[in-house]
């Protein structure tokens, strides 16, 4: 058994950054619905637009990491030309549209480490 810390559920991360996303005017983001027609396992939690580009965000826990079928999908839409990546927090989401928004993520999937190198 998984023992879980108090910190927040992945819905709650998920609708946080969704909607911090959102408050950017170049920016349409939606939390996939996993009982949805057309659902693929693994598929990233969040899909959209940010300034014209196609995005995939997989949203975990702090201290988790996506599982290698949500990493495979993530490299499926990366290698299609989405620009990717998975985060913890709506802080590394926004971290993640600024550089999409500056035109570093295209065709890439960011992970954690990668987001705060390259924005920073």
């Amino acid at each position: 058994m998984v023992r879980r810390s108090s910190t927040a559920t992945e819905r709650s991360i998920q609708t946080a950054v969704k909607n911090a996303l959102n408050k950017h005017p170049a920016t349409v983001v939606r939390v996939r619905s996993a009982d949805a027609a057309g659902h693929v396992v693994g598929d990233p939690d969040i899909y959209g637009s940010i300034g014209g580009i196609h995005v995939e965000i997989e949203v975990k826990r702090p201290g988790e990491k996506p599982e290698r079928i949500q990493y495979q999908q993530l490299k499926y839409w990366a290698d299609s030309g989405a620009a990717c990546c998975w985060v913890t927090s709506k802080t590394q989401a926004l971290a993640f549209q600024k550089a999409v928004l500056a035109g570093r993520c295209q065709g890439r999937i960011l992970e954690l480490g990668a987001i705060s190198k390259q924005v920073r």
